[in-house]
C-alpha cells in the first residue's frame, strides 16, 4: 500500500524511517501521536526548532508546578540559576538546592592544613568530607581506608549549621512567541490531518500555513496568522481539570479552516490553516490534562467540548469594563501553587519517615512519631525563615 506524502513537505514517506508525531507535545503532557502525517526529517526540524521553543517557553511553569511530561517523565530539572551571591538549582516543585560557589576549600596554616567545606545540607557536606579526607590522607601518605575514615570524621566533628537568606528566584516566562506559534500551526495542521486525510491538507488552500510554519521569523516578513485569545474558557468536564490543554482543527460552512492552541487553559490561539473546496462543517478537537496527563480524549464528530461557534466568532481581548486577559494566568498559577506545596509536603514527610528508619510493615512507637514531628517542624521553621547549610 502506497503512503502518503508529508502534509508539511510534500515528500513521500520512507516507510523504515516513519516515527510517531506527537499531536500535543509531549513535554506539554501529550499522549497521542499519529503516524505517516509528517516525515521522519520535518519531524526531527521541528523538534529541533518550533517544538523546541515551545516546550522550553513553559520549563518554568513545569518546574514549579512538576508538571510532567505525557511519557511519564519528571517536569524540568533548572540548572545552574544565579544570583548575585548563590548558585542553585530548581528541582521540580520550585524547590531550590543551593550549589555553594566554592564547596570545598584547603588553606594553609600555622597550625597546619584547614579544610573549609559549604555544603547545601548533611549529606552533600558528608560527601565533601569525604573527599577532602581522601586528598588529605594522600597528602600525608596515609592513603589507606582507617586513615581516610579517620579524618572524614574529624572534619564532620566540627561541622556546625547556620541559616543563609533564601535566594530570590525570578523566572521570565515568555510565552507564545513567534516560534511557539509555528509548532502550535503545525500541532493543529496535524490534528486536522488526522480528520481529513493528507490529500486534502496537501490542496494549495494549506499553502500559507506551511509557508508560515517554515519561515524563519528575522527574515519572513510574514506576520503569523493568528489572533490571540485570552477569553475564560467554556466549562468542561472535571477530568480536565481547570487548565486543559487543547488543540482544535476545524472548518465552518464555507470551507474556510481554522486551528485553535490553548495553552495550560490561560491562553490561545486561533489560527488560520487555509481553506478548502470539500471539507465544511466538520471538527475535531484533543483535550488533555497537564496536571493528569493520563486524562485525554480525541474527539471526532460526535459533541465536541468547545463548540465551533465559540473558536470562530471574532472576539475584544480588552474592554474597560471586563478585562479577562490575566484571569486565565492567574488561575493556572494559583493550580502551579497548590501543586508546589502539595510536592513539598509529601517530600517532607517522605524525608521525615527515611531519616526515622521506619520500615515498611514496622510498628510505629511514640518514639517515632515525636522524632517525626520534630523533624517535621524544624524543616517547616527553617524553610519559613531561612535556607538551612551546613559548614
Amino acid at each position: 500500500m502506497r503512503l502518503p506524502n508529508c502534509i508539511l513537505c510534500r515528500s513521500s514517506f520512507d516507510e523504515s524511517k516513519v516515527k510517531p508525531e506527537h499531536v500535543l507535545l509531549n513535554s506539554l503532557g501529550g499522549r497521542m501521536t499519529v503516524e505517516n502525517v509528517i516525515c521522519s526529517s520535518c519531524n526531527q526540524l521541528m523538534g529541533n526548532g518550533p517544538d523546541e521553543d515551545l516546550a522550553k517557553s513553559v520549563e518554568g511553569l513545569r518546574n514549579y508546578g512538576n508538571l510532567k511530561a505525557g511519557d511519564g517523565d519528571d517536569a524540568p530539572k533548572i540548572i545552574g540559576y544565579r544570583t548575585k551571591n548563590q548558585r542553585f538549582d530548581l528541582l521540580p516543585g520550585g524547590r531550590p538546592e543551593i550549589r555553594p560557589i566554592r564547596p570545598l576549600k584547603f588553606k594553609e596554616g600555622e597550625g597546619g592544613t584547614v579544610v573549609e567545606i559549604n555544603a547545601s545540607d548533611d549529606k552533600h557536606a558528608d560527601l565533601l568530607a569525604h573527599g577532602a579526607a581522601k586528598k588529605l590522607a594522600k597528602k600525608f601518605g596515609r592513603n589507606d581506608e582507617v586513615s581516610v575514615a579517620d579524618l572524614r570524621e574529624q572534619i564532620n566533628s566540627a561541622k556546625r549549621h547556620s541559616l543563609m537568606e533564601p535566594p530570590e528566584i525570578q523566572i521570565r516566562t515568555e510565552i507564545g512567541g513567534y516560534r511557539s506559534q509555528q509548532a502550535m500551526a503545525k500541532a493543529t495542521l496535524v490534528l486536522w490531518a488526522k480528520l481529513v486525510g493528507n490529500t486534502e491538507v496537501l490542496e494549495r488552500g494549506y499553502d500559507s500555513i506551511r509557508q508560515f510554519i517554515w519561515q524563519q521569523e528575522s527574515t519572513s516578513g510574514i506576520e503569523a496568522p493568528t489572533k490571540f485569545d485570552a477569553r475564560p474558557l467554556p466549562s468542561f468536564n472535571e477530568i480536565y481539570g481547570s487548565c486543559p490543554c487543547i488543540v482544535w482543527a476545524g472548518s465552518d460552512s464555507k470551507g474556510r479552516v481554522f486551528g485553535y492552541f490553548r495553552l495550560y487553559g490561560m491562553l490561545g490561539w486561533r489560527i488560520d490553516l487555509g481553506h478548502s473546496l470539500d471539507v465544511i462543517d466538520r471538527a475535531i478537537c484533543l483535550i488533555s490534562n497537564p496536571f493528569n496527563p493520563s486524562s485525554w480524549k480525541l474527539y471526532t464528530e460526535e459533541s465536541q467540548p468547545l463548540e465551533s461557534t465559540w473558536i470562530l466568532i471574532d472576539w475584544d481581548n480588552y474592554t474597560a469594563e471586563n478585562d479577562t486577559r490575566l484571569d486565565g494566568v492567574t488561575k493556572l498559577m494559583c493550580e502551579l501553587r497548590t501543586r508546589s506545596n502539595e510536592l513539598f509536603v509529601d517530600n517532607l514527610v517522605s524525608e521525615a519517615l527515611s531519616e526515622s528508619g521506619l520500615t515498611v510493615g514496622q510498628i510505629i512507637t511514640a518514639q517515632h512519631i515525636s522524632f517525626i514531628s520534630n523533624f517535621i517542624a524544624k524543616r517547616l521553621v527553617i524553610t519559613r525563615l531561612q535556607v538551612e547549610r551546613a559548614v
